[in-house]
């Protein structure tokens, strides 16, 4: 346009005028232009970098309803989204190695509790063993005892052959049967240290 004025054979005056006025119109339009479109668009490639890296937190917003402020809401919802996710995962991390602490600590509680039962079932197998030999012995007395039994009832049989020979048998006897009620003592004594043995096993 300014040239075409100076072409027709404008003033210097007018074709000043209309130079300055052209000038100041593009100073406008390109301060125009890059606050609708450069400034915009330069902030929107920002978070997108930001939303891309996870180095910014903040929400960027336009008060625009057009293609680059739809644009700019939809970038900060994906970063929304992709926090909300990222929190999520280092939730469930955390929640998965606090379950594998709580496992790591019953595996040695569970450990401690098998070696004390292996210590135990030792101690048990030791005590049986003990009541076993006991109940041996008394099964050893209790034969002894059934032998002088025997020996006592020839002793009476034969006996008969005098009265002296009766007296002392019986004196024989009497002296056995004391013997033998000492061995049933002795045997109900192991038998109740046996059952205690027994129930303290149980226990």
């Amino acid at each position: 346009l300014v040239l075409g004025a100076w072409l027709l054979g404008q003033s210097q005056m007018q074709f000043l005028s209309m130079a300055a006025f052209m000038t100041v119109a593009l100073m406008v339009m390109t301060l125009l232009l890059e606050s609708q479109f450069a400034t915009p668009l330069e902030l929107l490639k920002r978070q997108s970098l930001n939303v891309a890296t996870g180095n910014n937190r903040q929400t960027q917003y336009l008060q625009r309803t057009d293609e680059i402020g739809t644009t700019l809401r939809t970038v900060n919802q994906i970063g929304l989204m992709f926090r909300w996710l990222v929190d999520d995962v280092n939730q469930q991390a955390l929640n998965v190695q606090q379950v594998c602490n709580e496992i790591e600590q019953g595996n040695s509680y569970l450990h401690g509790q098998t070696e004390q039962l292996a210590v135990n079932v030792a101690q048990t197998s030791a005590s049986m063993e003990q009541i076993t030999a006991r109940v041996q012995s008394s099964a050893d007395t209790a034969q002894k005892a059934g032998v002088l039994a025997s020996e006592a009832s020839a002793a009476a049989l034969r006996g008969g052959q005098s009265m002296d020979q009766i007296v002392s048998t019986m004196e024989s006897i009497t002296a056995n049967s004391r013997r033998i009620a000492d061995i049933v003592g002795v045997i109900d004594s192991i038998a109740f240290q046996t059952n205690l043995l027994a129930l303290n096993a149980a226990v």
